[in-house]
């Protein structure tokens, strides 16, 4: 009795092999159906060197830090190779003296934080810009252009900052308008 049962036995496994193969099989596609993973290439972000002018320390640092600073793969040694590497004129002189080191780095951030990064400081040196425009010599339209988006760069970046700009428009529209030749100022008024 116990070969036919032996018999039995090996018959169902050889039969029922196949349907373990196959469910096998399926389990092993089903692993490998989920979703490949897929590398996008995108494209390199550039960081502009910072120079020292407080009004571009915001748009700059917001950089630095997305793309460098709070980047893990990198290590505190490295991200403060490539702060150094983008700092150029007065912000380069004034870290100058610093050592490249992961020790340093967070000493080198304050120092620049706490020399550019004065939110009331960055403000102000906009409005200033805005308010002292002198009027333009050059009436090419590409001059004329460059003037239109340097303003609203300007503008633009106060919003960033949370500065309400629609409030200075009556003080700063006429200011800004000075610069404009009159046909150009007569015609906005005009429309």
């Amino acid at each position: 009795m116990p070969i036919y049962y032996c018999l039995i036995l090996k018959r169902k496994l050889i039969q029922a092999r196949p349907f373990c193969l196959v469910a096998e099989l399926a389990a092993r596609q089903h692993q490998t159906a989920s979703p490949p993973n897929v590398t996008v290439r995108l494209p390199t972000v550039n960081i502009n060197t910072f120079y020292g002018e407080i009004e571009e320390f915001h748009s700059f640092w917001e950089r630095f830090e997305n793309c460098i600073d709070k980047n893990e793969s990198l290590s505190q040694n490295d991200k403060h190779v490539f702060l150094r590497g983008y700092l150029d004129a007065k912000a380069k002189r004034l870290v100058d003296g610093i050592s490249i080191t992961a020790d340093t780095f967070t000493m080198t951030k304050e120092i620049l934080k706490s020399k550019y990064g004065n939110k009331d400081k960055i403000i102000q040196a906009h409005l200033d810009y805005l308010e002292n425009l002198t009027p333009i010599k050059d009436l090419s339209p590409s001059a004329l252009n460059e003037l239109y988006m340097d303003c609203n760069r300007r503008l633009q970046a106060l919003d960033a900052l949370g500065e309400k700009t629609q409030s200075y428009g009556r003080i700063l529209a006429p200011k800004i308008l000075r610069t404009f030749p009159h046909e150009i100022c007569r015609n906005w008024v005009v429309t």
